[in-house]
């Protein structure tokens, strides 16, 4: 038989819900938060709430008081979101670390890999990328993940070109070529990512490639920028036919 403080507690839950249905999220996290319970029900609830609100500071300080009394791998994914979307992106990095203590998925190294591009942590993407090799395929990264890959070993390559160190620099090059290929195949297609990897045709002498990717204008939606590359890709097309 319910006690009358079990009543009052699932009616305050109820009530709660309603709020947050209705998306009046301070209402219903005033609610939430009077309600003794640390059920991961509960705890979405308010983290929900604390998201509808933009107050991801909150949320984190309602799962770090959480993860002291019970660690375990929900609590830090969740708290790895609230990390994200308030742009603590290192702090980000560090609990997804947790999450990988326990398992290493797609979905993990998605979130971690956001983080290090976002913090321009290009060697650290590399060795996640070497890290990752045979436990977990690319068919479980998302695009954008494929598409940190592929700019990351770009812009090794670039950095590479300008301090005139060749170590690795046509490894990177190719992995770079490598994972925009990828994205192509899965239709992907964005104009940022077509002047990159015309770049990297380039970088490559390949000049009849690039002048091919070129012509799909259908793509771009900044002739000016379409353009340049062409008037480029042309003359460099010119030297090498003259030599």
């Amino acid at each position: 038989m319910l006690q009358k403080n079990d009543i009052e507690a699932r009616f305050h839950v109820e009530q709660a819900k309603y709020f947050l249905n209705k998306k009046e999220y301070n209402t219903a996290l005033n609610i939430f938060s009077r309600i003794h319970s640390e059920t991961n029900n509960m705890l979405e609830n308010i983290i929900e709430c604390c998201k509808g609100l933009g107050d991801y500071r909150k949320g984190i300080n309602v799962l770090k008081d959480s993860l002291r009394k019970k660690p375990e791998k929900n609590l830090w994914v969740k708290l790895s979101d609230c990390y994200f979307y308030n742009k603590d992106f290192e702090l980000c990095s560090q609990a997804v670390d947790e999450c990988l203590s326990y398992e290493l998925s797609g979905e993990l190294i998605n979130t971690k890999l956001k983080c290090l591009f976002n913090l321009k942590k290009y060697d650290e993407i590399i060795n996640l990328h070497d890290f990752m090799s045979g436990k977990i395929t690319e068919d479980n990264l998302s695009n954008s993940s494929i598409y940190i890959f592929g700019k990351t070993f770009f812009e090794k390559t670039k950095k590479n070109y300008e301090i005139f160190d060749c170590t690795d620099t046509g490894k990177y090059l190719a992995d770079a070529e490598y994972f925009f290929n990828k994205l192509f195949s899965r239709k992907f297609y964005h104009e940022n990512i077509l002047y990159d990897y015309i770049d990297i045709l380039i970088l490559k002498g390949d000049y009849n490639k690039a002048n091919q990717v070129c012509n799909k204008s259908y793509l771009v939606t900044n002739d000016a920028i379409l353009n340049q590359y062409n008037s480029k890709i042309k003359k460099l097309i010119g030297v090498e036919n003259a030599e």
